[in-house]
């Protein structure tokens, strides 16, 4: 997979190139898009430098995204807003000699506490849909080597796994040990659908146990899991994902119509509890 990644950031190269010396080539291509062309549009934002003048078309996507209401593009770029080194220590103003667009260090402050501020405005005025989007798209980006960066690192993405708890705040590794409590959990329990998306896509640790965790205390949701997403989860290296699958999956079988993918699915996954149920019916 990073072997795919790494080709696909050199295919990419002349794009990224020419999006850095004009700003208003990755806003158009943002709006043009069709979804065949995503994954190259999202590697092509992966890839932007944070300097003057491309850092306008960031904010200008970025802008875009949030305004659709489009979480996985969203999600891409404030996650880099995050983890992108500043560009300069900070801004003159233009009539001082400065340049618009910079990526300073006051800006990164103010673009990280932004992020987690619009997330908490959708949540407090109840707006499931927007919140959900824009949050998952955000923890979606993440990958298996931000969990270490802690919440200082990850600060939008600390808040929506574990809320304002400060014990919680201190590092993303407790949200895996069950630490802390996510602000609007009502709003999650309205879209399971993209709890399941993360369960599929996410490549970190406490991503993937939040999205379990949640989706767990929803047992409603359950009926319209797909059975492929199923034995997924089944074969995931996530225990807390594994658990979930295996619960849902046991409470799913029928032993007047079995089905043999179920059945093949808990026998060869790793929850001791889960293979056994199947050997039994064996």
């Amino acid at each position: 997979e990073r072997g795919r990644d790494a080709r696909a950031r050199a295919d990419l190269a002349p794009a990224t190139a020419a999006g850095a010396a004009d700003p208003a080539l990755p806003d158009a291509l943002y709006v043009v898009a069709e979804e065949a062309h995503r994954p190259g549009l999202l590697a092509l934002l992966a890839g932007l430098p944070f300097r003057e003048p491309s850092f306008v078309a960031v904010r200008r996507v970025l802008q875009a995204a949030e305004a659709r209401g489009d979480g996985e593009v969203w999600g891409v770029l404030a996650r880099r807003l995050e983890t992108e080194r500043p560009a300069v220590g900070r801004v003159m103003r233009r009539r001082s000699g400065g340049t618009a667009g910079a990526w300073s260090t006051g800006s990164r402050r103010w673009w990280r506490r932004r992020e987690w501020r619009t997330l908490r405005r959708l949540g407090e005025a109840g707006l499931a849909e927007e919140y959900v989007s824009l949050a998952s798209g955000l923890l979606g980006a993440l990958g298996e080597d931000d969990a270490p960066l802690g919440f200082v690192a990850q600060w939008a993405a600390g808040h929506v796994l574990a809320g304002s708890d400060a014990f919680a705040q201190r590092t993303l590794r407790v949200r895996a040990r069950g630490g802390g409590t996510e602000p609007f959990p009502a709003l999650w329990d309205a879209a399971p659908e993209r709890l399941s998306w993360l369960l599929g896509r996410s490549r970190c640790a406490p991503v993937q146990a939040f999205a379990a965790r949640a989706l767990r205390r929803n047992p409603a949701a359950w009926p319209a899991i797909p059975l492929a997403d199923l034995v997924a989860w089944l074969g995931s290296a996530y225990p807390a994902t594994v658990a979930l699958a295996a619960d849902i999956a046991i409470g799913r079988y029928d032993p007047r119509h079995p089905d043999p993918t179920l059945v093949l699915a808990l026998l060869g996954c790793d929850h001791d509890g889960a293979r056994a149920a199947a050997e039994g019916w064996v």
